[in-house]
């Protein structure tokens, strides 16, 4: 009995929904998941719900139902072609690529490869001109959003309708003048999640050159000095420190300064050889600045620094 009734609901719902009653239909197949008895049954269920949710432009819904499927019966290729078709509908261009490709990965359909493609083409464009009108229209967080995106799609897809660096300097340009300094450093984050290659990523964020850009614009080094310091959280690089340290003298903060070039010193000394290995002039640079700027009230600190001096020509030079 529990079998007819199954059809029966499945066939009144798939009659709702050529009716193009979705909402009526959802619910049919809704109560035709109370009756199956097979994973089949279940699957059909899913697909049915997952396309009336997504006319009904309840994308959420929608989402649910993909994920509820891919978490119990595993990686499908439509619920990945529906999240894809999803994050299109939503302008969230990078998920959908993922999604296509994912779903590409399980048909191994060639045909995949140039739809993926001629896609990708047209989202970078569609970004462009997004990021475009919202600059226009001073809208900047959205704007800075779009050309993250782009960047991510187009390192990720390797398909360039835009350079990388045209659009990376347009967006790092965008970041500097909204004083957004830590935008990058969060997409450096988001493009190494991606997996990204961390040389094309190096080689795209480049601190010097960043910083100079910014030192040039803000004048008065406030937000410079805070993303100098939300850096150092994340990562003690010499670099960060040796702008804190040249921050710290500019401001004429000796006690600052003593106790930044203590916590430099103080890095674990495996920290240290792993930094020395590529940046042992900066490190030197850092300590014969130092030396010229502590008072003789801070002889341990300026014995210290002559300590690791010392052990870097014996070590490093």
């Amino acid at each position: 009995m529990s079998r007819g009734k199954f059809q029966l609901l499945i066939n009144e719902g798939s009659r709702l929904k050529n009716e193009e009653k979705y909402k009526d239909a959802f619910e049919m197949f809704m109560k035709a998941l109370d009756e199956i008895e097979e994973n089949d049954e279940e699957l059909l269920c899913y697909f049915s719900m997952i396309d009336c949710a997504i006319n009904l432009e309840e994308l959420d819904t929608a989402k649910e139902f993909c994920y509820r499927s891919l978490s119990k019966y595993g990686e499908k290729e439509d619920f990945y072609l529906n999240l894809a078709y999803i994050a299109e509908m939503e302008r969230e261009f990078l998920d959908s690529f993922i999604f296509l490709n994912k779903s590409y990965n399980i048909s191994k359909r060639e045909h995949y490869k140039e739809g993926i493609k001629n896609k990708v083409f047209l989202w970078q464009r569609d970004l462009w001109f997004e990021y475009k009108y919202n600059f226009e229209v001073h809208n900047t967080n959205k704007a800075i959003e779009c050309l993250e995106q782009l960047i991510s799609l187009i390192l990720l897809s390797e398909e360039v309708e835009f350079t990388t660096k045209e659009v990376y300097e347009t967006y790092t340009d965008l970041s500097i003048r909204s004083k957004k300094y830590w935008k990058v450093y969060e997409l450096k984050d988001k493009l190494i999640k991606l997996g990204v290659n961390e040389e094309i990523i190096l080689s795209l964020i480049n601190d010097e050159k960043y910083f100079s850009k910014i030192k040039a614009y803000d004048t008065s080094r406030e937000y410079f000095n805070l993303l100098i310091d939300y850096l150092i959280k994340k990562e003690k690089k010499d670099l960060y420190y040796l702008e804190k340290l040249k921050l710290a003298k500019e401001f004429g903060s000796q006690e600052y300064y003593s106790m930044l070039i203590k916590d430099f010193i103080d890095r674990p000394y495996e920290e240290k050889l792993r930094s020395r290995k590529d940046n042992y002039k900066r490190e030197i640079e850092i300590y014969e600045m130092s030396l010229g700027f502590l008072s003789k009230n801070e002889q341990s600190i300026v014995d210290e620094i002559h300590k690791e001096i010392q052990e870097i020509r014996n070590t490093i030079i």
